[in-house]
């Protein structure tokens, strides 16, 4: 789980970030001297982030802790520690440090400089943190947007406001930081929901009320140019504003703007829009669309505290707002949500509660939820919620409200564009002034037996799929490297397989995927590496093309060149049952093959008793029991021959040393399991009447 945990802090970080502003750092240093540590000082910037997230909170980049536990990953996960090295670096600061002073960890920062892998991070969800939005990921127009969500879990230090910050909207781009809550201010500082945050709350009982603690139980669409992202509240009596407070959605378009939506019960429930910055920071181009419309019932309150500046929105009923960084956008309310308009670019954005009907020209659509994008002759399109989209040529209609469909139209390109089904569903595409010979491709492959002229009956399995309209060849997915097997000078590169593709170019990257360089291109998926120099780290990744078409580029994957053998894999551990252990262990990079030993006495000698790629096994001996329920502080046991393992890792130039050893024995605190077969608990606390209760525990 540590593995889990290096992902979710490195796919919680913000889009790059050139810095604090003179006055705003003069602030920190003068409210909180001796704290600013991880601070991205004026001129010390791009980083990325975190937010400035629950108690004692700040806007820093990750310590160098982050990058240590990347190292220590490495004969684990390695590319868990690959991208937590890419997200920090051994020279930050530790957390909790005094700037400048001497760090008694230094010794263990000693390391060969290692900057990791770009995990070229993507919109994300984490059940008991909630929901980053991304687009333009690695350029210059790069965007995030953060909604916090926690839960019932063991959260711990998230602050007294909203549940723990329940609601709370953090937003990056343009190298800047658009929203800001103080240290304290959702922390251990006693104030409504609303006070100092960018949220939202309605009225409730005396106070403004946010939409506290939830599960993440709505999808999340990343479907190109549009993407969007939910909650709802539990529809519980121990809920803090339901069934008030409906849902608060965010509907991310392209790289220019967001479309922020909270939905009330009641049109008269008055309600407050909040959004905070840093003090000497600037509010970004917040347009306002529902429910503060400048009516006498609607009033805006500018606030100030040591630390941020703030403004408050009042008004009734639901909140359509329209947030950017960029200041050359116009949006004007609809009656099915908004249209917004940048140079080059017309938007139609679908945002209400009831569905809506909607019909101009060769645009379409029947929804609650969704994004047109024209932008000169091109057409990108998003459903999110909703039985029909239509743009030109094409039309899309189904009966699963959450069937996410996206794709784009453009004179002399093949249609295109993504799937997401958040179960398995059907839809039916209906098409004009296609060619007659059109085929409807799924993941690269061509779909038979469910098409007529002009209409295409599409059956989906659950999850995300590419899907492309073409006469001639579709472009292939975009291959993945599985796996290397080290030798010296080199290895061996195993690729995940695509449809469509008939050839497989190999590319090489020397300065840590900067520039990349062909190396050979094979029908094959496998390719092998020489003449690399000893002790070099190097990127490869693939492209798949066919007679027509080529990917873009698969993630790019390390390659630690050596002709030492590899490292033993960590992580040996020993699951009990009667008769059988279940062995796993981590990964090693460049790893041909596992070899797992036993020994059933002390004074035998370890026989293989697993050789393989897998990294989890069974062993079956008449002797092995259940762990006991309580462990021993004898070891071993009394009267009980433990079985012994190690595992060791084997490439081309040789098999490791051994692992640590593990054993069977019942009694030992290493094997025991206080509640066999136990999910991750969402709450700290357990009664047997909870056993089998599913909403107390994680997905």
């Amino acid at each position: 789980q540590l593995a889990d945990m290096t992902g979710w802090l490195v796919n919680a970080l913000s889009a790059p970030f050139n810095g604090e502003s003179e006055d705003a750092y003069a602030n920190i240093l003068r409210l909180d001297h001796g704290r600013q540590w991880g601070v991205v000082a004026p001129g010390q910037g791009p980083r990325r982030v975190h937010p400035p997230q629950g108690a004692h909170s700040e806007q820093r980049i990750p310590p160098r802790e982050l990058w240590y536990l990347g190292h220590c990953l490495q004969r684990y996960a390695p590319l868990a520690a690959e991208h937590a090295m890419w997200a920090a670096r051994s020279s930050d600061v530790d957390m909790e440090s005094r700037v400048n002073s001497v760090s008694p960890w230094n010794l263990i920062y000693r390391q060969p400089e290692n900057r990791g892998t770009n995990p070229h991070l993507r919109s994300a969800k984490f059940t008991g943190y909630g929901v980053t939005l991304r687009s333009g990921v690695d350029t210059p127009d790069e965007i995030s947007v953060h909604l916090q969500q926690i839960d019932e879990g063991p959260n711990y230090r998230w602050g007294r406001a909203g549940e723990g910050g329940c609601g709370i909207l953090y937003f990056y781009a343009g190298g800047k930081s658009y929203s800001y809550t103080g240290p304290e201010d959702v922390g251990d500082r006693d104030a409504q929901d609303t006070d100092f945050c960018t949220t939202f709350g309605i009225y409730k009982k005396g106070g403004f009320r946010s939409i506290g603690m939830n599960g993440l139980t709505r999808p999340l669409y990343d479907l190109g140019t549009g993407q969007y992202a939910e909650i709802v509240p539990r529809a519980e009596p121990t809920s803090l504003a339901f069934p008030e407070y409906l849902g608060r959605s965010v509907l991310l378009a392209g790289s220019q703007y967001f479309v922020l939506y909270d939905s009330v019960a009641d049109q008269a429930l008055i309600r407050r829009l909040t959004w905070f910055v840093r003090k000497g920071d600037a509010l970004p181009n917040l347009q306002l669309l529902l429910g503060a419309s400048g009516s006498r019932e609607t009033q805006r309150t500018e606030l100030s505290t040591a630390t941020s500046t703030g403004v408050w929105f009042d008004g009734l009923g639901d909140s359509l707002a329209v947030v950017s960084h960029r200041t050359d956008l116009q949006s004007e309310k609809t009656p099915f949500g908004c249209r917004v308009k940048l140079p080059g670019i017309t938007d139609l954005v679908f945002r209400r509660p009831e569905p809506v009907a909607f019909t101009e020209g060769e645009l379409s659509f029947e929804g609650t939820a969704g994004l047109i994008r024209t932008s000169g002759a091109r057409v990108e399109f998003s459903l999110f919620h909703g039985t029909h989209i239509g743009v030109p040529g094409l039309a899309f209609v189904t009966e699963d409200r959450d069937l996410g469909i996206g794709g784009a139209v453009e004179p002399g390109r093949a249609p295109a564009g993504d799937f997401y089904a958040p179960k398995a569903t059907a839809l039916t595409i209906l098409a004009k002034d296609l060619p007659p010979a059109t085929v409807l491709y799924l993941n690269g492959v061509a779909l038979t037996g469910g098409a007529k002229a002009g209409e295409f009956a599409v059956t989906l399995t659950a999850g995300q799929h590419r899907w492309e309209l073409t006469d001639a060849l579709p472009a292939p997915l975009p291959p993945m490297i599985l796996r290397t097997e080290n030798s010296p000078g080199g290895g061996l590169v195993i690729v995940e397989p695509v449809a469509a593709a008939t050839h497989y170019r190999l590319e090489i990257s020397a300065d840590n995927a900067a520039t990349w360089t062909p190396l050979e291109t094979k029908s094959a998926p496998q390719f092998s590496v020489v003449g690399l120099a000893d002790g070099k780290k190097v990127h490869l990744r693939t492209i798949a093309h066919n007679a027509q078409r080529e990917s873009q580029p698969g993630p790019e994957y390390p390659l630690y060149v050596t002709s030492a053998p590899p490292p033993p894999p960590d992580g040996l551990r020993v699951k009990l049952s009667e008769g059988a252990a279940e062995l796993s262990w981590g990964e090693i990079l460049g790893a041909a093959e596992y070899r797992l030993y036993a020994r059933s006495a002390p004074h035998e000698e370890f026989r293989p008793v697993f050789k393989g790629l897998t990294r989890i096994t069974v062993d079956r001996r008449a002797g092995i029991r259940a762990c006991d329920p309580l462990p021993s502080f004898n070891r071993p046991s009394k009267n009980f021959p433990a079985v012994e393992y190690y595992v060791t890792a084997v490439n081309g130039n040789g098999e490791s040393a051994r692992s640590r050893v593990a054993h069977t024995d019942p009694g030992s605190w290493r094997n025991w399991d206080p509640r066999p077969g136990e999910k991750f608990r969402r709450v700290t606390s357990y009664r047997e009447s909870d056993a089998d209760d599913g909403a107390r525990y994680y997905p």
